[in-house]
């Protein structure tokens, strides 16, 4: 988003139960990622966003990617919920990839009640072992998974 005055900065938004499938979830993403060129090192891109809330929507698998591109990138976001949504192991183990190596701010992250199943689970496991910046993490109610309780930490 630019105004006359420059880029706008959001703090929060909220687009719960909107139907974002996982082509906006990538249009989304690829807008929160940091300006090339000339812009600050780090910088976000036009649309600062630091809570992003995609609960209750489509998002699925390739949408997660696309997230998960961002926010290797992405030095602003410190919440992102993506509760309720699609996303299974490919999606869970994409997220796993890029915060598997912190990215300095992201500190909350909600997957609850997304059809994750073992390997999801075990690629976010091995991600909490090396990522110590991310303060909160909710992955309850996960597809159900043979051999293995179900755990919020």
């Amino acid at each position: 988003m630019v105004l006359a005055g420059g880029p706008m900065t959001l703090l929060s938004l909220d687009l719960r139960g909107t139907s974002i499938s996982d082509a906006g979830a990538a249009v989304l993403a690829r807008s929160l990622l940091p300006i090339s060129g000339g812009g600050k090192a780090g910088a976000a891109g036009p649309g600062t966003i630091e809570d992003f809330v995609l609960a209750h929507n489509q998002v699925g698998d390739s949408g997660a990617a696309a997230l998960a591109v961002m926010l290797r990138h992405n030095k602003v976001m410190n919440a992102l919920n993506l509760a309720n949504n699609r996303i299974g192991d490919q999606g869970a183990s994409a997220l796993a990839a890029a915060l598997s190596t912190p990215n300095g701010t992201l500190e909350e992250l909600y997957l609850e009640a997304n059809p994750i199943g073992l390997a999801g689970a075990l690629a976010l496991s091995k991600m909490l072992d090396v990522n110590k910046g991310l303060l909160e993490f909710s992955y309850y109610d996960l597809e159900p998974l043979v051999g293995c309780e179900k755990n919020q930490t």
